[in-house]
């Protein structure tokens, strides 16, 4: 995040955002420091992210194979970024198949991203992207 910068948690579902346990224990543990006034919850639209800032990096964690329309998801992500942004997609191992990491990535060029690399994650497979 370095020293300016700003993180952004979005979620669809304000559960994902407001876990009581996880937000008690992140708040406790950075309260009052610098990482705090900089930390961001925020609700997204089915649709759309709705983030007014250009951001340099998104991580989508263990739900991309479950978006129903992928490029238009990344069309969004896409329009957040900033240029030379990057994204990194990140898919459960035993429940998503080679083959639809490979849909990922079509469906990513699709969007307008090219593949950087499979960077090893544990408990994942992953791709970071960049704009093309």
């Amino acid at each position: 995040m370095g020293d300016h910068g700003r993180r952004f948690r979005t979620s669809r579902d304000p559960l994902h955002l407001f876990d009581e346990k996880e937000v008690v224990w992140n708040r406790t543990k950075i309260q009052g420091t610098q990482p705090e006034r900089r930390l961001t919850l925020h609700r997204c639209e089915a649709d759309r992210i709705g983030v007014s800032e250009a951001v340099d990096f998104v991580l989508v964690f263990y739900m991309f194979h479950e978006v129903p329309d992928q490029t238009k998801f990344l069309d969004e992500v896409g329009s957040v970024l900033k240029p030379n942004g990057r994204v990194l997609l990140v898919a459960p191992p035993f429940h998503v198949s080679k083959a639809a990491v490979e849909k990922m990535i079509r469906n990513a060029r699709k969007a307008g991203f090219d593949l950087v690399e499979r960077p090893k994650v544990f408990l994942g497979k992953a791709v970071l992207l960049k704009k093309a």
